[in-house]
């Protein structure tokens, strides 16, 4: 029931990020869906694991793609997000955990289920 519920959580992160349907709340829900895999004691661990890879790279692009104003590149199919050059925006190096945080999730998401063919995809743009 948890997993449900943070996937349900994931939906709605994916719904306000498409043409900026309040953003504001994406880091409320993001939390709500921690905590329900925190307290998913009997699910997979491999569902676990790239449900955290998931809020990670949301948080990701939370912080890049709405606060730092950088989403043409999540918008498109052909080209990754522009990443090159974000950290001069970033003064307060408020970034880095974020993106450690992310490439650590999809690490763990990676280890957990090597045939999930997002998980990639989260590291790369963690890496970037």
């Amino acid at each position: 029931m948890h997993v449900e519920r943070a996937l349900d959580l994931h939906a709605q992160c994916a719904y306000r990020f498409w043409d900026d349907h309040g953003t504001d709340e994406i880091g409320a829900l993001l939390a709500e869906a921690r905590t329900c895999y925190d307290a998913a004691e009997q699910a997979d661990p491999a569902a676990v694991a790239i449900g955290r890879s998931l809020i990670a790279a949301f948080e990701l692009r939370l912080r890049t793609d709405v606060e730092n104003q950088v989403n043409s590149g999540w918008d498109y199919d052909l080209e990754g997000p522009p990443f090159n050059g974000v950290e001069e925006d970033d003064w307060d190096d408020v970034s880095r955990p974020v993106d450690e945080r992310a490439a650590e999730a999809a690490r763990a998401a990676l280890d957990a289920d090597p045939e999930d063919p997002l998980v990639p995809i989260h590291l790369g743009h963690a890496l970037a």
